[in-house]
Order: structure tokens, then C-alpha cells, then sequence
């Protein structure tokens, strides 16, 4: 199913079913269906890996895979519901055996948010609640995104720089 490239929209179909114990129906093999969807680009998947991502009932080896594929197939719009999974969930000591899922969320919410995201993951990091790990990691992805924003800055004043230089050697040859 991984290598497939074809069938989106039937992929997308099957996840519209999610666990339910009246109707004796589990979840599709979400670990799998979610990098196929990547793979395939097929963003129209983004709503419905939503919906397992606020679900409940989502296993917590589903969700590095869902966090994952809704980071690289959404948009700023996805920004939302990443930022209400992690402030359901900052604290739940469920997560404190493997925060992985949590730390792709907010990365997420960095890529894809604006800067009202970045201040979100600030307060999050700041509060005494959260797990410690996560804590640790937004600041890190914090300070490699503010770091990453100055060398950028920086490229861009060398390029200007060599750009006013070229105009001059071109305007005063000798």
C-alpha cells in the first residue's frame, strides 16, 4: 500500500471510519495510510487526519504518523487544530513515556502557524503543566527558528551589500 501512488480518494474514504465499540468497528491501519497520503501529496486527506488526530481513541503509535502527514500535506489553516490537540494534551501524563507526537505537533504549529502560533508555543513551554521534554523541545525549536531567521537576515544584507557594490564597480569602472 506504501508504494501505491494511485486510489487518494479512496484512501481518504477509509478514513472516515474511526473506532466504535457499539458498532464493532476499528480504526483503518492509520500508521500506514498516513505516509501513503503523503507520498501521494494528496492533501484533500487533511480534514479526516484531523478528525483521528482529536479522536480519543486514536492509538498514541498512530498519531507520530498522522502528526506528521497533516505537517506536510496542510496549511496554515491546520495551525488550529494543532494548537487545540497540544493544549488538550501538554500535560497528559500519557504522553510522558513518548512525547514524540507532541513534539512534531508543535513543530507543526511553528511551520505552519504565524507569529500568534509562536507566541502560543511560548506560553505553552512556559507553563508549569507541561510535560518536561516538551517544554525542552519548543524552546529549542524556538531558538533554532530565531537563529535560522537571523542568518537569513544576514544572507540577505551580504546579497544587498554585493548588489550596491556591483552597481557602483558598474557606475565607476576605474
Amino acid at each position: 500500500l506504501r508504494e501505491r501512488r494511485t486510489g487518494g480518494s479512496l484512501l481518504v474514504d477509509a478514513l472516515r471510519r474511526h473506532y466504535d465499540y457499539l458498532a464493532q468497528t476499528e480504526p483503518p491501519p492509520l500508521q500506514v495510510l498516513a505516509p501513503t497520503l503523503v507520498a501521494m501529496n494528496e492533501r484533500s486527506a487533511v480534514p479526516r487526519l484531523i478528525d483521528h488526530l482529536m479522536d480519543p481513541y486514536t492509538s498514541t503509535e498512530g498519531l507520530k504518523e498522522i502528526v506528521q502527514a497533516v505537517n506536510t500535506l496542510g496549511d496554515s489553516s491546520t495551525a488550529g487544530p494543532l494548537k487545540d490537540f497540544l493544549t488538550r494534551y501538554h500535560a497528559d501524563s500519557a504522553f510522558r513515556r513518548n512525547i514524540d507526537p507532541l513534539k512534531l505537533v508543535a513543530e507543526g504549529i511553528l511551520r505552519l502557524g504565524d507569529a500568534a502560533g509562536r507566541q502560543y508555543l511560548e506560553q505553552v513551554a512556559a507553563d508549569p503543566t507541561t510535560i518536561e521534554g516538551l517544554s525542552a523541545h519548543i524552546r529549542g525549536i524556538l531558538t533554532a527558528a530565531d537563529a535560522a531567521a537571523r542568518a537569513r537576515e544576514e544572507a540577505r544584507a551580504r546579497e544587498e551589500a554585493e548588489r550596491l557594490r556591483q552597481a557602483e564597480l558598474a557606475a565607476n569602472p576605474a
